[in-house]
């Protein structure tokens, strides 16, 4: 796949359900997930098996590295971690506690294509609940 979403995990149970199924419902395809666990002891590596099915239903290749055992490494190496293992050529980075509009992807993706190589993109973010 051309993108590959990065998400660092850890300890992310409340959370991870409702961030993977806005990965699902992205309107762009194909579309890789890079998911590292680092080493939840919660629910978190559950959710992902949980969820296996619904992702690969919707054309979104699983990449899915790490887990419980040594100690955490931190979100910026389960970051780079997660990226060593993805494919694609753009990377769309989205952390285990957020959830992203189903058109991100593809209007980046498009915008990016448009401006040509050798930029790097944001995105804006609304906070829910507000404070």
């Amino acid at each position: 796949p051309l993108v590959s979403v990065i998400v660092p995990c850890h300890n992310a149970e409340r959370w991870l359900a409702e961030c993977l199924a806005s990965v699902i419902a992205q309107t762009y395809r194909p579309l890789e997930l890079s998911i590292w666990d680092d080493s939840s002891t919660d629910g978190s590596a559950r959710i992902v098996d949980a969820s296996r099915a619904a992702l690969q239903e919707a054309g979104v290749a699983l990449v899915h590295g790490g887990g419980a055992g040594d100690a955490p490494i931190g979100c910026g190496a389960a970051k780079n971690r997660a990226v060593r293992q993805s494919s694609g050529e753009c990377l769309c980075f989205l952390d285990a506690d957020d959830v992203m509009r189903s058109s991100r992807v593809e209007a980046q993706l498009d915008l990016l294509q448009r401006l040509g190589s050798g930029h790097l993109l944001g995105s804006g973010v609304d906070r829910e609940p507000a404070d």
